[in-house]
């Protein structure tokens, strides 16, 4: 590859906020909770990052939509992805508005959307609905990223069902895997690891709400070496060929 993708995963709490950077441009994956944005803000300065290629909010509970009203008023955003099922809070008015002023009009995909930024590829696939249970987390938005002959999956906060639903599409083993609903042991989640096999894991957990003993052990068990945010902020960095993590 021509050039390195560094995956930005910050320390936000128990809440998500992506960002994935190289020389063709960067994507911002959730926007952590609503007292995050400016964190986020001051990231993105401090890495001389001028714009967003895309915007995506994995689903709209407020650990991951939290900060976008922020974003979008600090920073040029030229695409925003938002899944489909809606859900009501501050944290999206406040969303729904900052995109009407930015005059930007986010879209919801409703089969498989894959788009290129630079030399780095991106799968989105979007939720089915109809969910029995916790409908706004089953209705995350899942993507698949490819950089070279390295793969990295954000599943968000998808429980049993939408983990279900994901592995009906038969998907490829990955490198790296954001660990979904931030470190809470999902019934599927073995079947998950089983399927994908990562090398590494990351979860998004805090000091006050850290992640299940059991969702760690799985990992382990599983052969993946796991990060906590909530200790540090972590980088990952994949030339195409190799990939490095560590913490910040």
């Amino acid at each position: 590859m021509d050039h390195d993708l560094n995956i930005y995963c910050l320390k936000v709490g128990k809440a998500d906020a992506f960002v994935l950077s190289s020389a063709g441009g960067t994507v911002l994956i959730d926007t952590g909770l609503i007292t995050e944005g400016s964190k986020i803000m001051s990231f993105l300065k401090s890495q001389h990052i001028q714009k967003l290629d895309w915007l995506i909010i994995t689903h709209f509970h407020r650990d991951h939509v939290g900060g976008a009203a922020k974003v979008l008023k600090g920073i040029q955003v030229d695409h925003v992805l938002q899944t489909s099922l809606s859900h009501k809070s501050l944290e999206c008015v406040m969303y729904q508005m900052a995109l009407k002023r930015q005059g930007i009009e986010a879209v919801a995909p409703r089969e498989t959307m894959d788009f290129r930024v630079g030399d780095v590829a991106y799968t989105v696939l979007p939720p089915k609905g109809n969910y029995k249970d916790d409908e706004c987390n089953n209705s995350t938005l899942i993507i698949t990223v490819t950089h070279g002959k390295n793969r990295f999956l954000f599943p968000g906060d998808a429980v049993s069902e939408r983990i279900m639903e994901y592995l009906e599409t038969q998907p490829e083993r990955c490198d790296f895997l954001k660990v979904p609903h931030h470190g809470k042991k999902e019934k599927e989640l073995d079947r998950l690891l089983k399927t994908v096999q990562p090398d590494y894991a990351i979860i998004t957990s805090s000091t006050l709400m850290p992640e299940k003993k059991s969702t760690r052990k799985s990992l382990e068990d599983a052969g993946a070496e796991v990060f906590l945010t909530r200790k540090n902020p972590v980088v990952l960095t994949s030339d195409g060929e190799h990939l490095s993590v560590r913490y910040m």
